[in-house]
């Protein structure tokens, strides 16, 4: 199981120097983390490679969450990287119509278990942007076609993901063409995409 969560690159980013001093922008915790009642706020996806197929309900769900559907950032944590903070299943706000619940909150945080967690989203975060760009620098660079698909392949198992408003169409007909969901599920938002 991992532990999906929505982040805004922008302003994780605006400390360049983070690997070399630890400082995360006060932004990215108040505006991005946005802790609400002492808690943070994750979705539970089964399987990273069942999203694109469409048959990952968590990730449909995580969807039917948004505002809006753009172009949107995430960050994935396995089971073991959460194991040291106090969670709690609930239903989540997701406007998808689906009779179980797949999300997940962080709960009775403290400003040092904020700290902590902080710290490890940004360590991940930036440890990830670093490696992504090292890989795509070597693709750039060129080579033989299976050494290419090996770094294409690296990139797409780094824990931060990248999703379009036209990949996460692909994803809801996915989901449709799958049995997945009906459309009768499907939110408003959901099908203005389609």
């Amino acid at each position: 199981m991992y532990y999906i969560r929505k982040y805004t690159q922008s302003y994780w980013l605006r400390n360049q120097d983070y690997l070399s001093t630890n400082e995360i922008s006060a932004e990215a915790v108040t505006r991005d983390l946005e802790a609400r009642k002492n808690t943070l706020s994750f979705w539970r996806v089964n399987n990273i490679d069942d999203i694109y197929a469409g048959k990952d309900l968590g990730f449909l769900a995580f969807i039917g969450s948004l505002k809006s559907i753009d172009t949107t950032q995430v960050i994935i944590f396995n089971e073991d990287e959460l194991n040291n903070f106090p969670l709690e299943n609930n239903d989540g706000d997701t406007s998808l119509q689906i009779s179980q619940d797949f999300h997940t909150d962080i709960i009775d945080l403290k400003l040092s278990s904020l700290n902590i967690f902080a710290k490890m989203f940004a360590d991940k975060l930036y440890n990830s942007n670093a490696d992504k760009e090292s890989l795509t620098t070597k693709i750039k660079a060129g080579g033989k076609k299976h050494i290419i698909d090996k770094l294409q392949n690296d990139i797409d198992s780094l824990p931060i993901k990248t999703y379009t408003k036209t990949t996460i169409s692909e994803i809801i007909n996915n989901a449709l063409h799958e049995n997945t969901l009906t459309e009768e599920q499907l939110p408003k938002h959901m099908k203005d995409i389609l």
